[in-house]
């Protein structure tokens, strides 16, 4: 620690701007990981294949909102396959 800042004040760092992204949720922590990054973007980010985290989180949409979050669940249809068009 310098000697010339007070104990935790934290300077020259650098300031990233995060844009919101589709994102997969592969596994619980990273799938609570990717909701957190998400809230700090800027802009939307849609976190999919949640089911590790509903798995491992109860209510974790509702919490979220209790603290603030502006998040919501979508239900999306599932892709319908092109490949078997006659």
């Amino acid at each position: 620690m310098r000697p010339d800042i007070q104990p935790g004040y934290q300077s020259d760092f650098p300031k990233f701007t995060y844009v919101g992204a589709p994102v997969k949720a592969t596994d619980l922590r990273a799938g609570a990981a990717m909701i957190i990054a998400g809230l700090a973007a800027n802009g939307v980010t849609e976190v999919e294949d949640i089911l590790h985290i509903d798995r491992g989180y109860e209510n974790v949409v509702e919490k979220f909102r209790g603290i603030g979050a502006d998040i919501k669940r979508m239900f999306c249809p599932e892709p319908t396959s092109l490949t078997n068009a006659g």
